[in-house]
Parts: C-alpha cells; structure tokens; sequence
C-alpha cells in the first residue's frame, strides 16, 4: 500500500495536521491506534497556555497558537462542544515566588497575565474555598481543549474524503535505505506494509521508539501524568476556564476545571513521576487535595494516566529529518501548539518553505 503521505500518529498534533494537509495532498494515510488509554491525548489536562514558557521564542510560539485557537474558535471550527476560554486564575499562598512573578508579568514573555486583588478573586470565585490564598493572578487568553470530541469530529470529517485512508494499528517495525523509509511494518493481522513518499511521526511518546526503528535518536525524559475526574456536580467555576492552585500542601500545586459535563478535572502542575509508583493512592491523594478547595461535595469518579512528550531539554523537536523522507513532530504542549503546527507543516511540506521560527528545534541541536 503506498501513498503521498503516511502520518503516524492522531492525537490532537496529528488530527490537527491531517486536517490541514488534506485540503492539499492527494493521498493521505493515517495509522493510528483506536482507544488508545495511553495517549498523551487523553489523558491530558489539556490547557492551552502560555505561562512561564521559557525562552522567549518558545513562549512566542505557544501565545501565537493561543491566539489561533481563538481564531478557530471565531471561525467557527471549533465550538462551545469542544473548547472553551475563560482565562486561568492562579493563586499563590505565600510570597515566596511574587518576585518572580513580577519580573514575568513585566518581561516580553507576559501574554496577557496581571495581578488581581485575593478579595476580586475570592468574590469571583465563590464556590471555591480560598481562605489559605493570598496573591492572585489572571492569564486572560487561557483556556482547554476537549481532545476527544475535537478529535472525532475531525476524524468524521475526514473519513468522508476520498483522499484519506485510516488503519487502526501501531508500527512494528520500520525498513529504512539511505536515510529515506522503504515502508512501515504494522502489528495488524495483515502485517501490512506501508509505503509512502513522505513519512510523518506525530505518535507521542512512542514517536521516539518508532524513530530509533530508523537509527534517529530523540532524546526525551519520562513524564508521566495523571488526570483525575469527579462525578458530575452543581457548577463550581463562575469565571475562570481553569483554576491553579499553588500551597505549602502535601501536593503543593494543583488545577483543575469543569468541562462541559459539569465533572471536575484535576492534576497537578509539575512533572512528579511519584504519580507513577502508586497510581491509585495517588489519586486519591489528589482526590482529598480537591475536595479541600470545593464547597460542595464532590464524589470521586476515576483517573486516567500515561506517558506525556517530554524532549530531553523541554523543548519540541520539530522538523525533516536531514536527507530524509521522515518529518518529526514532538512536544509536549501539544494542546497548545497543535493550530500552528498545523501551519508550519503545510508550509514545510507543501509549500516546501522552510520556516525560520522552528530552526530552534530542529534535530540538528542534539547533534551539535
């Protein structure tokens, strides 16, 4: 089976992707595991955000995707089913990090972020318990993806074009000649060989593992990450799209929001492969942080977790790989940057324009 183009991968990167380049290439496959629990997809929190994103050209790509987000949303791809804005309120207990919050909200990487008054913010907030809370802030673009709802209503929109195939399956193995890939074996009953002119990897996690199939070593740490998800409940957030709370607690950093089933999604805000050594205690960890902050009774539903993209220096790895048929697609604020890597995707590859603002993560920087 061969086609123009073969993309591995379809969480919100490679819907996103796919649904861009297919205005514009012929044949398009798509391989991708159904269901996948793991995914980073869903199970992410799933916030587009900017805050903190350092150096400042990564924070520039991550602002300019927000607003992109906001552009689909005017546009009417996306709708009040799959997204929803809001901006993010975070609170501090201590002063311990007020510098440095002044010397962000002051500095060129500030994307919309101010302080607000703790009594504003409680008032505003007022089915929160905040009384431990004592400096506040407001990032006024931020808001969260439903991955999954905008993933299947791209996908339902892609299975009705022609130039679209897709293959329930995950890569076994890859055959490679002169740095190009010949074809892609599949784990699928057929053992279906895939062949392509170009090759797009946008799997996550397993994106590394594929890679190294063809001797690409791309270096990433493991990132685990939990989501938790209350039973459906009265309506807790008033204004804010997503709440980040940050103490001297025994989980010192947590968020979490309120989708459009009224259930309550929590995880954390640092990368604490802890999570991964007792999943299930954890959780309920978590579960008790929450149920501090709510004034009404929340009922513990269920968890998700995986494995999050995590480059070694926390940057994306992005781009063709030199001499080669292989485009890498890797991140991990994946949610965020899925508009506009869209963009510089078709410009890269059907435009073949190479774009400036991704040279800072390209490859070649691990190989220096």
């Amino acid at each position: 089976m061969k086609s123009d183009l073969t993309i591995v991968g379809f969480g919100i990167i490679g819907a996103m992707i796919a649904n861009t380049l297919s205005d514009y290439i012929n044949d398009i496959t798509i391989i991708y595991k159904y269901n996948d629990k793991k995914s980073a997809s869903y199970h992410s929190f799933a916030w587009i955000n900017a805050f903190d994103k350092s150096p400042h050209y990564y924070n520039k790509l991550n602002l300019d995707s927000m607003h992109l987000w906001h552009d689909l949303y005017k546009n009417n791809f996306v709708s009040d089913s799959e997204i929803k804005f809001g901006g993010d309120l975070r609170l501090y207990e201590n002063s311990n990090k007020i510098d440095n919050l002044h010397k962000l909200i002051n500095s060129e990487n500030n994307h919309g972020i101010k302080f607000l008054e703790i009594h504003k913010a409680k008032n505003d907030e007022n089915n929160l318990l905040l009384d431990n809370f004592n400096y506040a802030i407001e990032s006024e673009y931020d808001g969260w993806v439903d991955t999954d709802a905008l993933i299947n209503k791209i996908k339902k929109k892609l299975v009705t074009k022609r130039n679209i195939k897709f293959i329930n399956a995950e890569v076994k193995n890859a055959i490679s000649k002169d740095n190009n890939v010949k074809y892609l074996e599949l784990d699928d009953r057929h053992n279906t060989k895939i062949s392509s002119e170009m090759f797009l990897f946008a799997a996550g996690f397993q994106t590394s593992k594929i890679a190294s199939m063809l001797g690409i070593y791309l270096p990433q740490i493991i990132s685990p990450g939990i989501v938790i998800s209350s039973k459906p409940t009265n309506k807790v957030l008033n204004k804010y799209s997503s709440i980040n709370l940050i103490s001297e607690n025994h989980i010192p950093h947590i968020h979490f929001r309120q989708n459009q089933d009224n259930q309550i999604i929590c995880g954390i805000g640092s990368q604490d492969d802890s999570q991964f050594i007792n999943p299930k205690e954890f959780t309920l960890n978590l579960y008790a942080e929450l149920s501090k902050y709510v004034k009404q009774k929340i009922k513990y539903s269920g968890y998700k977790y995986g494995l999050r993209v995590m480059p070694k220096d926390g940057l994306p790895i992005i781009g063709l790989c030199e001499n080669s048929n292989v485009y890498i697609v890797m991140t991990h604020s994946g949610v965020t940057l899925a508009p506009i890597l869209a963009q510089i995707i078709k410009s890269e590859i059907v435009d073949k324009q190479l774009v400036s603002e991704i040279d800072f993560y390209r490859m070649k920087r691990f190989y220096k």
